[in-house]
């Protein structure tokens, strides 16, 4: 009779050990990840074994899976691998308290292609990431050089001339941005002595909507 006691603990502490070996975090989801000041995020995760979730700071949930930051937050998801160590994952939301009236320079990174005579440049912000609450103000350059911004079915010129614009006023920072332009005098496709440059940078004024 001990025998096949021993037996069936020795068979259920392989088959525990054997679950927690193969536990593992398939993904781990935060949307949005920069939010304004009152809005919420909402976690999504898929996992093998036991998961625990902590935040820092410390935060409760608004509803299942849903939490609204006032601050900078960082979500540690842990799932357990015994006798291992857990398996952890961690996302980030960012908090903007830009509410209407007070403005926040956004940066606009473009990874530029030369071709053509031009350079060219495009920027998926992804909506699922940034807060449909987050608009735009002023879009500006201090690029010496002609630029065609286009972002959310508008289009504006800037220049040294006229390095800012408001025609985006009003619409979401998220979503897709391109730029194109002209080289300048002394730039050429290729050239090792005068190549244009492969980044090109603008900068958006960005506010938070109000919830009401």
């Amino acid at each position: 009779m001990r025998r096949y006691s021993r037996l069936a603990v020795a068979v259920a502490l392989a088959t525990i050990g054997a679950g927690g070996c193969t536990a593992k975090i398939s993904h781990f989801n935060l949307a949005p990840h920069h939010v304004c000041l009152g809005s919420s995020v909402r976690l999504d995760w898929k996992v093998v074994g036991r998961p625990s979730l902590l935040t820092e700071p410390p935060l409760l949930p608004r509803a299942e899976l849903t939490y609204v930051p006032t601050t900078n937050t960082v979500f540690t998801l842990s799932v357990r691998r015994w006798p291992r160590k857990p398996a952890v994952s961690q996302a980030e939301a960012t908090v903007l308290d830009v509410r209407e009236g007070v403005l926040e320079s956004n940066e606009l990174p473009f990874h530029a292609v030369c071709q053509e005579g031009r350079i060219t440049g495009t920027l998926d912000r992804p909506a699922t990431e940034w807060d449909a609450r987050l608009i735009v103000g002023v879009v500006e350059t201090d690029e010496e050089r002609d630029l065609t911004v286009t972002h959310g079915g508008v289009e504006a010129r800037l220049s040294a001339q006229s390095p800012s614009t408001t025609k985006f006023d009003g619409l979401p920072l998220g979503g897709l941005w391109t730029i194109s332009g002209p080289l300048l005098p002394a730039e050429s496709c290729g050239s090792e002595t005068n190549p244009p440059p492969d980044l090109v940078l603008i900068a958006a004024q960005v506010r938070c909507r109000s919830l009401l």
